[in-house]
């Protein structure tokens, strides 16, 4: 439905405002290229093929940047969808949070989803933390507790730029002229304050 894809392209950029055009189609391509087949359904290892060279083709999608704009486009559409299951942000959702565990599992062995997928085959104690999504859950977790330390980066360097653009040549002689009115300002009002005008 091209109503449907044009809601999830939007809902990717407002969740990840700024992430490039090329890693907005890859994230959505790995969504699509991982999932089960069912959203009811967690079980995605019969597509570990696709997923591996998928992975290999477009390492960005399991990269800490990768890995945490899937939590953002998680935690945006499950914000979105206000618990209705029959609405478009709540199947995004469902499709993220299944591509954001995939994506973690994989960075969670440095990148290498062959490797992953060979110890979910080989252990019954990974397959089940795959199956059960313990990797969504803790980048989830991780997203969540970065969030105060990013937005105060983030204001430091609205402050950083603030100051630069202050200071650049052509701001300088209205600053000046700014900074003259306000110490003769406040040079009165101490005038006033030391030597009282007559009543």
């Amino acid at each position: 439905d091209p109503a449907t894809v044009s809601k999830v392209f939007e809902a990717v950029c407002e969740a990840i405002p700024g992430l490039p055009t090329e890693n907005v189609v890859a994230l959505l391509d790995f969504i699509h290229v991982q999932h089960s087949g069912s959203n009811f359904n967690p079980d995605n290892t019969h597509r570990a093929s696709e997923i591996i060279d998928f992975v290999e083709r477009t390492p960005f999608v399991v990269s800490a940047s990768g890995v945490d704009s899937l939590a953002c486009l998680a935690r945006h559409a499950l914000a979105r969808s206000e618990g209705h299951g029959n609405t478009a942000e709540h199947q995004l959702w469902l499709l993220a949070s299944s591509a954001l565990n995939t994506a973690a599992a994989i960075a969670d062995m440095e990148g290498d989803a062959a490797r992953l997928f060979d110890a979910v085959e080989r252990g019954a104690a990974e397959r089940a933390k795959y199956v059960q999504r313990h990797y969504a859950t803790r980048a989830m977790s991780h997203h969540v507790a970065a969030q105060p330390a990013q937005q105060a980066a983030t204001r430091s360097e609205a402050r950083r730029r603030a100051i630069r653009r202050a200071l650049a040549p052509e701001n300088l002689a209205p600053a000046a002229v700014i900074a003259t009115i306000f110490a003769v300002l406040i040079a009165y009002l101490l005038s006033l304050y030391i030597v009282p005008m007559a009543p």
